[in-house]
């Protein structure tokens, strides 16, 4: 992973199971989402002006760098994966953050 998606990790990964919003299970979707962020930073470090976003055909028209559409899909990735885990205002309003227990259904015995 990225030096920017351990940093992640490592901030907002206790801050998750502390409120009970992640476990050992998904470990595997929160780094995907870690290693998105991460690149997603990077990516955008190289993209400091409007220039570099920009390239053009052999024919002289703009379009978007191809390390723009990168970013952007990287972006779509993490929004969607940060929807997952309550870390997005969307995903936050489903989260439910108290546990709930299993309910006693009674044994056997009690038909």
């Amino acid at each position: 992973m990225p030096r920017a998606a351990k940093k992640y990790w490592n901030e907002v990964g206790p801050q998750l199971e502390e409120a009970g919003l992640i476990s050992l299970l998904d470990q595997a979707a929160f780094a995907a989402h870690c290693d998105s962020y991460g690149k997603f930073e990077e990516i955008t470090k190289k993209l400091k002006r409007l220039e570099d976003m920009v390239d053009h055909t052999p024919q002289n028209y703009a379009v978007q760098s191809v390390y723009f559409q990168i970013r952007n899909k990287l972006w779509d990735q993490v929004m969607k994966s940060a929807s997952e885990f309550g870390l997005s205002p969307a995903g936050a309003s489903k989260v439910k953050t108290q546990q709930q227990g299993q309910l006693d259904l009674g044994g056997f015995g009690d038909l």
